[in-house]
């Protein structure tokens, strides 16, 4: 049976961040967060757009006591990553000249960036199936969803990306462009600024992710 790996999207970082207009679903978000702990069923990895988008976020927060308590609370939770005690770990992808042009073309949504952005769609949505898809390319025997609460983020089939010589091809199985590469990338906290505690049953440990990265189970 194949492992299955969530992209944990800015969406659900706003909740647990509990980032001013950004943070309805709070209680729900730690709840699920909480059952995916205690379950085991699935790994959790952080996009790199996840963390790029949720720090833009807390810097538009209008309130200067409201931006640096979010603020301490994210440098808690990026520390949490770097110590491997977070219940997710960072997907260590790099943003080449080969990703951009992937990011120009849409990657595998179908729509390319300039109409993702007539749309009103952010760069950062297709950016993170952008790196699903990286993942499942370099990584076998796994399904990659992303956990999100973004209705206008697009749900793509967990269908690996082939990526091999650098230069722009089209799949056979969807309509999109996409920039094939030879090479490839290489708990809520329970201290003061942090996330709130989420309790879990059984300790994290962490397993193998290529290129050296962790996966929390």
């Amino acid at each position: 049976m194949a492992r299955r790996v969530e992209f944990v999207d800015t969406s659900i970082l706003c909740n647990l961040l509990e980032i001013p207009g950004k943070c309805q679903n709070r209680d729900k978000v730690i709840a699920e967060l909480q059952r995916k702990r205690e379950a085991r069923d699935c790994d959790l990895l952080l996009p790199v757009t996840a963390v790029i988008e949720t720090g833009n976020h807390i810097a538009q927060i209008s309130d200067g006591r409201h931006r640096r308590t979010c603020a301490d609370r994210f440098a808690g939770v990026l520390r949490t990553v770097v110590e491997g005690k977070a219940p997710w770990a960072l997907n260590e992808v790099e943003w080449n000249a080969a990703h951009l042009n992937t990011l120009i073309d849409g990657g595998s949504t179908g729509s390319t960036l300039v109409e993702h952005a007539c749309n009103r769609l952010a760069c950062g949505d297709p950016n993170i199936l952008i790196e699903r898809d990286r993942y499942l390319a370099r990584t076998s025997g796994v399904t990659a969803t992303v956990w999100t609460l973004d209705e206008r983020l697009p749900r793509m089939p967990d269908r690996p990306i082939q990526w091999c010589a650098a230069r722009s091809v089209r799949s056979e199985h969807t309509s999109s462009r996409y920039l094939a590469l030879n090479d490839c990338a290489t708990a809520p906290g329970t201290e003061p600024g942090s996330l709130p505690t989420v309790s879990i049953s059984t300790p994290v440990r962490q397993a193998q992710h290529p290129q050296g990265g962790g996966v929390l189970r």
